[in-house]
């Protein structure tokens, strides 16, 4: 947490800005935050990823898959319908 002293310092030398810089550091600000929040995104992502091949190779290792043949010979069927 931030100490109200680092807080302070923060917004006496945000006062001291003009307009345009206080966008700007917003801007570098939401910028900052909105990466922490892509790298939190990022790693749920992976981290479901990862699962899904785990659970893709565990039914691989179980016989549950069709090779390529089975499934042009499916396909065929299909068409004829």
């Amino acid at each position: 947490m931030v100490t109200t002293t680092v807080q302070e310092e923060i917004m006496e030398l945000f006062t001291n800005l003009t307009a345009e810089e206080q966008r700007e550091v917003l801007g570098f600000v939401k910028g900052i935050l909105s990466t922490h929040e892509d790298e939190e995104v990022d790693e749920e992502f992976i981290e479901e990823y990862n699962r899904e091949i785990d659970e893709a190779e565990a039914e691989i290792a179980a016989g549950n898959f069709y090779t390529q043949e089975e499934i042009e010979k499916e396909l065929a069927e299909w068409k004829k319908r």
